[in-house]
């Protein structure tokens, strides 16, 4: 069993973004602060935190944080209001950021609305990473509004990462039977029109607290010069935590990023067991 808190040789060009789907943050909040106090990851995104009005915002030392809760229709049952919302922080004292804002946000909605964040971020190089973080509740909403916004923001960024819950059961994404064609195909479409670079997904892993296999959730990324992935773990979700290592293309070689397949690291933790 390897140790999931040891501390791996950090590249002096390296951005990390931790992201994790946690089923509700308030149960999740002390294993978060584990996984981060681990990874130092400059930028973290949380899926489904299932905050309300009624919840204080989870704060993590030394970091930002920007809060979009879910939505909810007029009369809507208890069972409707749960789930949902996202969380991006951002660390005071990374080496790389020098200033960031956000751009845009959308609440997410039960049946209805891809929540999101785009939050922008500028380098002490003056270089700046786009990162649009996403929760779909359904794959049925539709996705092309999304991916449409996407493909317009690329351009005004040096790098760009696209990560969140997608809920697109595609084999692209290593799924073999698809729950709607016309979703995977668009899919497909955005993955071609935009040019990103897919983390691969291939491997099911096996949860233990839910008896089921589960993939990894979605990782695009554009502009770095080379990528690296650990999964870290489900710590009671029946998401993986996910750490991704991206190397920051230097000043003198502004070649962007050619495709290449990120090297894994499936370490197994205790609470995997």
């Amino acid at each position: 069993v390897y140790d999931n808190s040891r501390k791996s040789t950090r590249h002096d060009h390296e951005f990390r973004i931790l992201q994790w789907n946690t089923k509700s943050i308030t149960q999740r909040k002390p294993s978060l602060k584990k996984l981060v106090n681990a990874t130092k990851p400059d930028v973290v995104v949380i899926q489904e935190t299932s905050l309300n009005l009624s919840k204080s915002t989870p704060q993590l030392k030394n970091y930002f944080v920007i809060r979009t809760d879910r939505q909810h229709a007029k009369g809507a049952s208890y069972k409707e209001q749960q789930g949902g919302g996202l969380l991006t922080y951002i660390h005071k004292r990374s080496k790389h950021i020098a200033d960031w804002e956000l751009v845009e946000s959308q609440r997410d909605m039960r049946g209805k609305e891809i929540g999101f964040q785009h939050v922008s971020i500028r380098l002490h190089s003056d270089e700046r990473i786009g990162i649009c973080h996403f929760y779909r509740p359904d794959f049925r909403i539709k996705a092309e509004s999304l991916y449409s916004n996407i493909c317009t923001a690329i351009k005004k960024y040096d790098f760009m990462i696209v990560i969140g819950d997608l809920n697109c059961s595609t084999p692209k994404l290593g799924y073999k039977r698809i729950s709607s064609a016309s979703d995977s195909a668009a899919f497909e479409e955005f993955l071609a029109d935009s040019n990103l670079d897919l983390l691969e997904y291939r491997k099911s892993h096996y949860n233990a607290a839910s008896k089921s296999f589960t993939r990894p959730d979605v990782t695009l990324i554009k502009g770095f010069s080379d990528s690296a992935v650990e999964l870290r773990g489900f710590y009671g979700s029946d998401h993986q935590a996910i750490l991704s290592k991206l190397i920051l293309a230097s000043d003198n070689s502004k070649q962007k990023t050619a495709k290449r397949t990120a090297s894994w690291n499936f370490q197994k933790t205790d609470q995997d067991k």
